[in-house]
């Protein structure tokens, strides 16, 4: 169901109620596959509008030379460029005797057959079938295949420019000349400068990543089948010029590594970010591109030395006469086609060739180029995604603004009010992102409006200044052990190395307590890459810190009582010792010390990347809890407890790893899955990761007896420190907007990943930089769909409690018999009391109370049958 979706009827039921998903009921529809057929590949062409008048036009009395080329011009446009074509090839093949080309290289006049017809039908030229096909399966040189790619478009794609000028099929004509002069630039530069620098394999992974990444990002946007297109560029202005012109530049360069590219790059900026139909930015391409390589052949056959090879001649000789005829038949068929046919054209040629890629190229001298192509994918996909991005804003611009002319809707009116003096204004930011307050439990809320002014000295403590009797406690408790053992062993030359650690946990500890990453966060990085410390070491110090600091820090927390998430805690508690001990055994002993510290950095940096995609909406909806986990049925019972208890396990692994990781895990799920808001999810993941590591302490200590002495320096240098900075960093943290929180969430993750990329030595792990980045691609792929469903997850919330309010009367005034006690549906729980015969009236209270557990809160009333729905702060 989609969220727009009225939502499904509820019923009644005795049993465990079914979701509101499930109980959608869908119009099912027979398959038509003669209407399929029609709508996806005879659309029919999208011409130019005087081609149309034309058509119009004509008369039955119009003489036969002017029917024939209006009524007939498809067959025309595509027998002028095959006659001229085919009478050269002809000629240089009888002058100079070239027939033996056939028997070494058929197989590539047998590709071009397909590659012909699919350049002239969709963006990608025929060098997207035939630079793949010859370097990949033919082992061709790649700078053979480019030079024949340039060659045999020069061929083909002009057949196909002509039949499609012929046609008068809509073009992008703004596109067209800016790109061409962007191209000439590009091609030219990257012919002389680039492309001699790159390897074959180099070559064809880069070919080949790029354009899959660009297939993702038009997949991406074309996932609403009725997305507004336009049949050109609308308002141009010399900003989207620049735009064209550097697509063009950026096209060329690919065109000169490659022999295509010019003509994908115009196709990405028109569909995703002007908007463009494929329909139009098609054709636009194909003629693009045979400019472009027309001029990349005459650059290399007469502006360089060596210029073309006799091989790629040879290949162009066995192609020719297919290509003339390929090109412009494709070009009339994808004239035809839906739009949406034309991208699934691409996102399959697309797709093959990165399989075919991977699979073929031999990477035994490239060890790291499998996953410098994910890097690329990776890039790529974000400029690609950008662009789509930035072109929905601009197409919103361009659509309100429209309607702002035509009179549909009124200009919105700006607000003019003085916002104040600067420094008001300073304030207002601070008050509001710093200064926010505490999101306190609903009983620690009620006991601070309950108190008296005469209340005892006692009472005010422990109410009134529950905030510094909370961080003085575990302080106080946690000093006089440490003095304890300080006094006793004489430790107290620690501080003389190990000062630099304190130091550095003067802000970590107060970072551990005031976010959602955990003490390890700091000390890990600082002491792995910084100190030179090594990473088991540094974990083992992390689990026994955060035993001291995050400990203390949940005690301040609980004991300030501000609102936290049990359920998370429970069930990623359980999760977290699976994980950790599984980790501390068999994990963590595999990897290497640069490879832990990567893959640390990466993974939070790719969730830090997906919570800023999230958050670009700041006032997205967050809730003070999990939703529909109220009672221990279904805590026991629900998906959502899996999910709790699975991000557990894999928060525990990478503790055992690094000494921090559950915390991050747990603030993943709550923020994107559950939508819970940071000021909650922030002080439960502190609490979580003080449990994990004290039992990753003890089972490290006692289990495995492998703690070095080293380790217990450092504790003994940084514990009287951050016992008091995790505790006052958790009590400020508690006091910051949501925003604030994940604003620092951002900067440490990247701080983090520039520092590691700077300072670990890769010399023994080249390939690792790479690795990184596809952990960085993959985690933030998995982040995001977590953040999706999480929409979807809302979305269904929304519809139950939007159709509470008109169903509540019928399902507790339809049952006439209903006996009083309580009924459940939908993960809700209602409390009724007994009716009374046919009459259905309430006999007491006269209100009765339907409690929709962790949902919102409806009273029906009894004299006039009306409900009144409210979703509470901190939910009944």
């Amino acid at each position: 169901m989609k969220p727009t979706d009225p939502p499904a009827k509820i019923e009644m039921t005795t049993g465990r109620p079914k979701t509101l998903m499930e109980r959608a009921k869908y119009k099912v529809e027979t398959f038509d596959a003669k209407k399929f057929c029609l709508k996806y590949f005879c659309e029919g062409q999208v011409l130019d509008k005087s081609a149309t008048l034309q058509l119009e036009a004509i008369d039955d009395n119009a003489p036969a030379w002017k029917k024939i080329l209006v009524k007939h011009r498809r067959p025309i446009g595509m027998a002028i460029p095959i006659t001229i074509f085919w009478t050269v090839w002809l000629i240089i093949m009888a002058t100079y005797n070239y027939w033996y080309v056939f028997q070494d290289k058929y197989w590539m006049s047998l590709t071009m057959i397909f590659g012909s017809m699919f350049a002239g039908a969709t963006s990608e030229g025929g060098a997207a079938v035939a630079f793949p096909v010859m370097t990949l399966v033919g082992d061709v040189k790649p700078a053979v295949a480019r030079d024949f790619s340039f060659m045999i478009q020069s061929c083909g794609m002009t057949a196909a420019s002509f039949t499609i000028l012929w046609m008068r099929v809509q073009l992008e004509w703004n596109a067209l000349i800016i790109c061409s002069i962007g191209g000439l630039v590009g091609i030219i530069t990257g012919l002389e400068e680039i492309a001699p620098k790159f390897d074959p394999p180099e070559k064809k992974i880069t070919f080949v990543c790029v354009w899959f990444a660009f297939a993702v990002s038009l997949y991406y946007i074309n996932r609403l089948h009725g997305r507004k297109t336009y049949p050109t560029i609308m308002e141009m202005r010399w900003w989207k010029g620049l735009l064209l012109l550097t697509a063009g530049v950026c096209g060329g360069i690919f065109s000169s590594i490659a022999g295509s590219g010019i003509d994908i790059c115009s196709f990405a900026v028109l569909t995703l970010y002007f908007r463009v139909s494929e329909k139009t930015a098609t054709p636009t391409s194909v003629i693009l591109m045979a400019v472009n390589t027309v001029i990349g052949y005459l650059y290399r056959d007469f502006g360089m030395n060596p210029g073309v090879s006799m091989e790629a001649r040879e290949y162009l000789y066995a192609c020719m006469p297919i290509v003339v005829v390929g090109a412009p038949l494709g070009s009339l068929v994808g004239s035809h086609f839906h739009r949406l046919t034309l991208a699934w054209i691409v996102y399959i040629i697309d797709v093959v060739q990165l399989i075919g890629a991977y699979v073929l190229v031999d990477f035994t001298m490239h060890p790291c180029l499998p996953w410098a192509g994910v890097i690329i994918i990776c890039i790529g996909g974000g400029v690609f995604t950008a662009l789509a991005s930035y072109g929905q804003n601009h197409q919103m611009d361009y659509e309100y603004r429209l309607a702002i002319a035509k009179g549909e809707i009124e200009p919105e009116k700006v607000d003019t009010k003085d916002p104040g003096p600067p420094g008001e204004q300073v304030k207002s930011f601070f008050k509001k992102y710093f200064m926010e307050g505490q999101q306190l439990t609903a009983s620690a809320e009620k006991q601070n409006e309950d108190i008296a002014p005469d209340a005892n000295f006692i009472q005010k403590l422990l109410v009134t200044h529950r905030r510094p009797v909370g961080i003085f406690i575990p302080m106080i408790l946690m000093w006089i052990i440490w003095f304890s053992i300080m006094g006793t062993y004489n430790y107290w030359y620690v501080f003389k190395e190990k000062f630099w650690m304190s130091i550095t946990m003067v802000f970590g500890s107060m970072f551990a307590g005031a976010t959602s990453e955990g003490g390890a966060a700091i000390a890990f990085p600082v002491m792995t890459l910084v100190g030179g410390v090594k990473p088991a070491v540094a974990r083992d110090f992390s689990f026994m810190i955060q035993s001291c600091g995050m400990t203390a820090a949940s005690f301040t927390i609980m004991w300030m009582r501000v609102q936290i998430e049990w359920n998370s805690i429970i069930f990623c508690t359980i999760g977290g010792v699976i994980g950790m001990i599984n980790g501390l055994e068999y994990i963590a002993p595999k990897l290497d010390p640069p490879e832990k510290k990567i893959a640390f950095v990466c993974t939070w940096f790719a969730f830090a990347c997906s919570l800023y995609w999230l958050n670009r909406f700041h006032d997205r909806k967050t809730h003070p809890e999990i939703r529909f986990m109220a009672t221990w049925a279904e805590k026991l019972t629900s998906w959502r407890s899996l999910a709790l208890l699975t991000a557990g396990c894999v928060g525990g692994i990478f503790s055992a790893m690094t000494g921090s990781g559950i915390d991050i895990c747990s603030f993943a799920v709550l923020t994107l899955l559950f939508r819970v808001s940071e000021k909650v999810a922030t002080p439960t993941s502190v609490v979580l990761m003080a449990i994990n590591t004290v039992i990753g302490y003890l089972y490290r200590d006692f289990g495995m007896s492998e703690i070095s002495f080293e380790a217990r320096e450092y504790l003994y240098a940084c514990m009287p420190i951050v016992v008091v900075g995790a505790p006052l960093g958790s009590m400020v943290g508690s006091h910051l907007h949501r925003l604030t929180l994940a604003w620092i969430v951002y900067f440490i993750d990247t701080l983090q990943l520039a520092g590691a990329y700077a300072l670990v030595d890769f010399s023994n792990h080249e390939c690792l930089p790479y690795i990184g980045g596809c952990v960085i691609f993959f985690g933030w792929i998995f982040f995001t769909a977590l953040a999706q469903s999480g929409e979807w997850l809302l979305a269904e919330e929304q519809a139950i409690i939007k159709q509470t309010e008109e169903e509540v009367v019928d399902i507790l005034f339809d049952d006439a018999e209903m006996i009083a006690g309580r009924r459940s549906f939908d993960g809700r729980e209602l409390t009724f009391d007994q009716t009374q015969g046919d009459s259905k009236t309430i006999i007491s209270p006269d209100e009765v109370s339907v409690r929709m557990t962790g949902s919102a809160y409806a009273t029906l009333d009894n004299e006039n049958h009306t409900t009144a729905i409210k979703e509470p702060e901190i939910a009944l």
